[in-house]
């Protein structure tokens, strides 16, 4: 139980913290890559405006040389004057061949709604009017298209200059790439943090259930043997000494001596379990074999009650790798319960189904049924339900003991509703 919590502890703080971690970090990459396309931006409005500068230098179009640009620039520029024009379409990517051919063919590679919002000012030489926005190539990656009018002699320019758009995936591994590094880091960081920290918490909480758990022990070692005087010697009275009120008061002595003998059993078994005392004596046991020897055993008990207990066998089983006494004690555990709460007269259904790769132990009643809120509570410790199926011979450990049995089989224990009324608890022990 311990360690369940610990670990379901540690899950919510470590899922807590990682979860703000990493939202911080998602706005820091956000932040990074909209920092990073803010400076391609300023890259394109500086590079065409240093075109524009030589292009106003050189003071005729076609004499403009852009083949210092066209060695180190990932971009298309074309620069025009009306009669003359330069280009430069030396990008190796194959992506601009479509603004290649559209450069060539004079179509505008900006959006109609961008264009429709220039303006020429013929008025002056230094006016220039521009745009610059995102435009697709027919590979539909995303570019920064600019578009800009100026002035060389009174004679109106135009250039355009296209620049592909750092994607979220490029930008994230050319800059980002060392926060997966960082956010693993803090991880395994937090995780060691909150292992630390959800262990001192509860460490006082585990003490105390260890001591409570060593008293139990200790406890029932220690009531054991009295016990076991009491009833030697209260079975030694004879009848014939005995009144009627005085054998009475013996049979209630020995009844009651008998159900803390299981109570102390009970309390001895978990202890050893909780302690890891607890061996598995595993031997190939044949199935049918075991299921005749346990039903016979509460065969009796079920008649006195007027119940009927059915028997199911198949007609082959391979052998089973288990500690047969301890299997049986897991079965008498959900006979004793059957028998325990099903109604005079009722019937009792038991068997064993061959699985893919495992046994299958089934106990199926027709009594009061347990609500579906209940079915996880009845393996706790000392649980018990309403009262229709409260017995005082019962103290709420049976179900303990016997998931305990079957935990050790790396098997699985399961209680479900029985159709037509009534729970039936399944038992699957692996056959490896």
């Amino acid at each position: 139980m311990i360690k369940k919590l610990r670990k379901r502890l540690m899950l919510l703080f470590l899922s807590f913290i990682m979860l703000i971690f990493t939202a911080v970090m998602c706005l820091m990459i956000r932040n990074t890559v909209k920092r990073v396309q803010s400076y391609e931006i300023e890259y394109v409005e500086n590079t065409a405006d240093s075109i524009i500068e030589l292009a106003r230098q050189t003071e005729d179009i076609s004499k403009l040389d852009l083949s210092n640009y066209g060695d180190w620039l990932k971009g298309v520029v074309y620069i025009t004057d009306g009669a003359h024009r330069q280009s430069n379409y030396r990008d190796p990517d194959s992506s601009f061949d479509m603004i290649n051919d559209q450069i060539h063919s004079g179509k505008n590679i900006l959006s109609m709604e961008a264009m429709e919002g220039i303006t020429q000012d013929t008025a002056t030489t230094e006016s220039t009017s521009r745009i610059i926005s995102v435009i697709h190539d027919s590979n539909k990656k995303a570019l920064y298209g600019l578009y800009s009018t100026f002035y060389i002699n009174y004679t109106p320019c135009k250039i355009i200059f296209v620049y592909p758009r750092s994607t979220f995936v490029s930008t994230f591994k050319k800059n980002c790439i060392w926060y997966l590094a960082v956010w693993g880091g803090v991880c395994l960081m937090m995780f060691f943090i909150s292992r630390f920290l959800i262990g001192e918490a509860i460490r006082p909480v585990e003490t105390a259930m260890k001591s409570q758990k060593d008293f139990i022990a200790s406890a029932s070692h220690e009531l054991k043997s009295p016990l076991a005087v009491i009833q030697a010697n209260a079975e030694t009275l004879t009848v014939e000494d005995m009144d009627t009120e005085s054998a009475q008061k013996q049979k209630v002595i020995l009844n009651e001596c008998s159900r803390m003998s299981g109570l102390v059993q009970a309390l001895l078994s978990l202890a050893a379990s909780d302690t890891g005392h607890w061996t598995m004596d595993m031997k190939k046991t044949d199935v049918d074999t075991f299921l005749i020897e346990t039903w016979e055993e509460y065969i009796e008990l079920a008649q006195k009650k007027n119940l009927h207990l059915d028997l199911d066998i198949e007609d082959q089983y391979p052998l089973l790798v288990c500690d047969k006494n301890h299997i049986k004690q897991a079965l008498g555990v959900l006979f004793d319960n059957a028998i325990s709460y099903s109604p005079s007269g009722a019937s009792i259904e038991t068997g064993a189904k061959v699985m893919e790769k495992s046994i299958l132990f089934y106990v199926k009643d027709h009594g009061p049924g347990i609500a579906n809120e209940e079915k996880e509570k009845v393996f706790q410790r000392f649980y018990s339900g309403d009262h229709s199926r409260t017995d005082k011979n019962h103290y709420g450990l049976g179900l303990s003991i016997a998931l305990e049995i079957v935990k050790l089989h790396r098997g699985t224990i399961v209680v479900k509703d029985t159709p037509g009324g009534g729970c039936t608890v399944e038992v699957q022990i692996p056959i490896e």
